[in-house]
């Protein structure tokens, strides 16, 4: 018998999952965002070289610019895969995010 994680999904549910996976995404997204900056302003330092330049040269707006850029890409290019693989990369995706937030939150406390 074929385990149900691999099992064939009808497209309402597929694309209910596809949804909640890039809503989770763009949420934990904008949180990295809100942690990071936190972070930099309790004088932490960004980690990512990218990110570390865009926040000299332009501040918070400069992170958020570049997250909200790079998010939108992201999930236009989900848009076109064929829905199962992009409910597992979205859901890869989120995860990977919730990770960054969850390291943001324990260089604050």
């Amino acid at each position: 018998m074929r385990s149900r994680l691999l099992s064939r999904v009808d497209s309402r549910d597929r694309n209910a999952a596809f949804y909640f996976a890039i809503l989770t995404y763009a949420l934990f997204s904008v949180l990295d965002v809100m942690t990071t900056v936190s972070a930099l302003g309790d004088g932490l330092r960004e980690r990512n070289a990218f990110g570390a330049s865009l926040y000299e040269a332009y501040g918070a707006a400069g992170l958020w610019v570049a997250k909200g850029i790079v998010v939108s890409l992201i999930v236009g290019v989900l848009m076109v895969m064929p829905r199962r693989v992009a409910v597992w990369v979205g859901t890869a995706l989120a995860v990977s995010t919730a990770l960054v937030v969850i390291g943001n939150l324990q260089a604050l406390a």
